[in-house]
């Protein structure tokens, strides 16, 4: 099936449970502050040997199977771990992550990059190869479709329709590039605005 990834604003167990039983969606993402009914403590207390270990919780009392992750990245004293709320994914070992170090060459005095191999599971490479994504489409909507703030208003209901303006703008950009369109964000929403503002339907 179809899974909906996000970060954490729409992150919980409720919306584990809501998008699977009313839309039959799974859903993966990055949990921090919405916890309800999610054992976030007691992960972030786990200490871990190495980094790049993972544990993985399930609850059982639910209708929807829902997977809590932890995943030691960074694996330092003072770092939080990585926490996702799931309903899909696996625990079987993927590819490991990537990240670009730098070091001295001792003979030649000359600094080299080397990539430095993190272990993660398939549930975090699931999530974590695709949330870039999800910082894309956030870059778009805060800083260039940002209608609440230029334009003030004290009523909820305009800035509710002006942020949902924005997420359909967004969106509507990212398809535009998907499909081959070259234009800017800024003159991809001047011709919008214009053609909404002319349409005859």
């Amino acid at each position: 099936g179809a899974v909906v990834l996000g970060d954490a604003a729409f992150s919980s167990v409720m919306t584990c449970d809501d998008l699977w039983l009313i839309n039959g969606l799974y859903y993966i993402g990055c949990l921090k502050t919405a916890s309800k009914n999610f054992p976030k403590m007691w992960l972030a207390e786990q200490v871990f040997a190495n980094r790049g270990d993972t544990m993985t919780v399930m609850r059982v009392d639910g209708v929807v199977p829902i997977y809590g992750h932890a995943w030691a990245d960074p694996n330092k004293p003072g770092k939080p771990h990585k926490l996702l709320v799931s309903t899909c994914g696996s625990t079987l070992l993927a590819e490991p992550a990537h990240r670009l170090r730098y070091k001295i060459n001792t003979e030649t005095g000359e600094v080299e990059g080397y990539l430095k191999e993190i272990p993660r599971t398939m549930a975090v490479k699931l999530y974590y190869d695709w949330a870039g994504a999800i910082d894309r489409f956030n870059r778009i909507r805060q800083w260039g479709v940002r209608m609440e703030r230029g334009i003030a208003t004290q009523h909820w209901e305009r800035r509710l329709r002006y942020s949902l303006w924005g997420y359909v703008a967004a969106n509507a950009y990212l398809a535009y590039q998907l499909e081959g369109g070259k234009a800017s964000l800024k003159d991809f929403i001047l011709r919008l605005a214009k053609q909404l503002l002319t349409n005859t339907f």
